[in-house]
């Protein structure tokens, strides 16, 4: 049996700061309830999810948060009601390897013209 999503869901006290790493995902939550709805949410490399949420945008369309959806993430905020409230300064993105191997390609091509 696998875990749902809400079981893996990380809470702290309002106020408490926090730091994450991992991929930004929308997932469904709170699943046959009233509350259900699809939220974008951090997965750390451990399985934890983490409610994350932009300070200005809208709870509904998370537009800063959309840009950055499927890529690995570190971010630093305060826990509001369940959620990471972070700045949208405190958006980190981290490379991927395929993103790291192309820049350096594209590197490595301009060396090869200039010769």
């Amino acid at each position: 049996m696998t875990d749902s999503p809400d079981s893996l869901l990380l809470r702290r006290e309002t106020g408490e700061l926090a730091e994450f790493e991992g991929e930004l995902q929308t997932q469904l939550l709170f699943e046959g309830s009233k509350s259900e709805h699809s939220a974008p949410v951090l997965v750390t490399k451990d399985g934890a999810i983490v409610r994350v949420m932009v300070r200005g945008d809208s709870p509904f369309h998370y537009e800063t948060l959309q840009l950055h959806l499927g890529q690995q993430l570190s971010i630093r905020g305060s826990w509001r009601r369940g959620v990471v409230m972070v700045e949208p300064s405190d958006l980190t993105p981290h490379p991927t390897d395929k993103e790291s191997n192309s820049d350096l390609e594209l590197i490595e091509g301009a060396d090869e013209e200039d010769r």
